[in-house]
């Protein structure tokens, strides 16, 4: 299945988020939404179970979808005060993802037993739509579809303090959007990317932890490399 859910589900997400939809709301009909967005009542479904799993929405049988996320004002000044110390502290974008690199390893070596049917499947179908875009030299949805994949791995884990600090870090710092806009597309190489995305996928497949940390490890000193074309440059105020 195209990823329309995945779409329906980030569209539904940023509303939530705004709180255009504040906690306890009642979301629209499955067949409101499915009006609203032009897809299936199928790909809502998924895109609310998507939701539901990130902890943004509760489904209740027979009543409907709710709110459940609280858009924190707290949380929201917290994160402009990090990216503020970030840029009065000159933090270079290399220096910002040696920390990434250290919470994604953590990320895929813990949702390695919680890896399922469903959850592999929305992998798949992330990578599938990352190849359709490698094969037509589309970066930018290529980096929109590789942004999702990774934001799908910490939202395997229970714990959902591992999605709330890899999010705050791509708000805070967009580095793949960054280099797709500032740096020719020669510089990234979206096949060996792809080989990498695929070691990652075997390695849950096979819960193999180990396997996963490599793969992953490697993924991301990849991404060093490309970023290495930026290796003077801090986090600047009006990218957020």
């Amino acid at each position: 299945m195209h990823l329309l859910y995945a779409d329906v589900a980030e569209k539904i997400e940023r509303q939530i988020r705004n709180s255009d939809w504040p906690i306890g709301t009642q979301l629209p009909s499955e067949r409101k939404l499915a009006d609203q967005y032009h897809v299936s009542r199928n790909v809502v479904r998924r895109a609310l179970s998507q939701l539901k799993e990130g902890e943004l929405i509760e489904l209740k049988p027979g009543d409907g979808a709710y709110v459940t996320y609280r858009c924190d004002e707290k949380s929201l000044l917290h994160m402009v005060a990090l990216k503020n110390m970030m840029i009065k502290n000159d933090v270079t974008f290399l220096q910002a993802l040696e920390v990434r690199q250290m919470l994604e390893v953590a990320i895929v070596k813990k949702c390695v037993p919680y890896m399922d049917g469903d959850k592999m499947e929305t992998l798949e179908d992330l990578y599938d739509e990352m190849e359709k875009c490698h094969n037509c030299r589309d970066i930018d949805r290529f980096v929109k579809y590789d942004t999702q994949f990774h934001d799908s791995l910490a939202r395997c884990i229970p714990n959902p303090m591992f999605h709330l600090l890899l999010k705050t870090y791509m708000d805070i710092v967009p580095d793949f959007t960054v280099m797709s806009r500032t740096l020719n597309a020669v510089f990234f190489d979206m096949q060996s990317t792809q080989e990498e995305h695929r070691t990652i996928l075997d390695a849950l497949y096979a819960h193999d932890e180990a396997k996963a940390e490599k793969a992953m490890l490697e993924h991301m000193r990849k991404i060093r490399r490309d970023l290495e074309q930026l290796k003077n440059k801090r986090i600047p105020e009006d990218e957020k």
